[in-house]
């Protein structure tokens, strides 16, 4: 009778390091972009006094960073809350020449409005709002968030390791990985960059396409 023969394993110089369990990432689905109604109700009175568009903050439920409540220490202050705003190709770059970190985005596109928003812990979400769409509405829009985090790659590593995932190499020598179930997000760290990056888009295909392709990068001046 013959053996059956046993899948080939993965060379160990293919295999991202094991590193002990730190948090990971999962902001852009655990943010809630909605406005609240008290907080629309205070703006649309000011709007009336002035005449003017007020932006209002939105809420944060907190970091769920793969099962974790705590957010990751940085070494930095708390940072200057931002937006959401709602801006265009030169209003967005400008505004993120101002919060002095990085920021990444998935380059220009036409019919959209660029929503920034900057949390008081330095996250940074930019989202991709479809013509139409206003500034903090719910829904399933493509989105890029940044995130202060000094254990980044390690963490990255760490969840590559797990059997759920599915992980890949990306440009300058960064990991990529997204969950089974939930393909429609993609983590991305680099070595001594101290950030993660989080692709979200509401097909899992694309998310994983761009998260790998050149489009993502970093915003001049940042």
């Amino acid at each position: 009778m013959r053996q059956r023969r046993r899948p080939r394993e993965r060379p160990e110089a293919e295999r991202p390091e094991p590193v002990r369990v730190e948090p990971g990432g999962d902001l852009i689905a655990s943010h809630d972009f909605r406005v609240p109604q008290s907080r629309v109700l205070v703006a649309a009175a000011l709007a009336l006094a002035t005449g003017l568009v007020a932006w209002v903050a939105l809420s944060y439920d907190g970091w769920t960073r793969h099962g974790t409540s705590t957010p990751p220490a940085t070494a930095t202050a708390a940072a200057s809350t931002v937006g959401p705003v709602g801006l265009d190709e030169a209003g967005l770059r400008a505004e993120v020449e101002k919060l002095g970190q990085p920021v990444y985005w998935l380059g220009p596109e036409d019919g959209v409005t660029y929503e920034l928003k900057r949390t008081s812990d330095g996250s940074v979400f930019l989202r991709y709002l479809p013509n139409g769409v206003a500034v903090g509405e719910a829904g399933p829009y493509r989105t890029v968030g940044t995130y202060p985090f000094p254990t980044a790659y390690g963490a990255v590593k760490r969840l590559s390791q797990e059997a759920d995932t599915v992980w890949f190499k990306v440009r300058d020598g960064g990991l990529a990985v997204f969950r089974r179930a939930r393909p429609t997000n993609v983590y991305l760290a680099w070595p001594g960059f101290a950030y993660q990056v989080e692709v979200y888009d509401p097909v899992g295909a694309n998310a994983k396409r761009l998260a790998a392709s050149a489009q993502l990068r970093r915003l001049a001046g940042t």
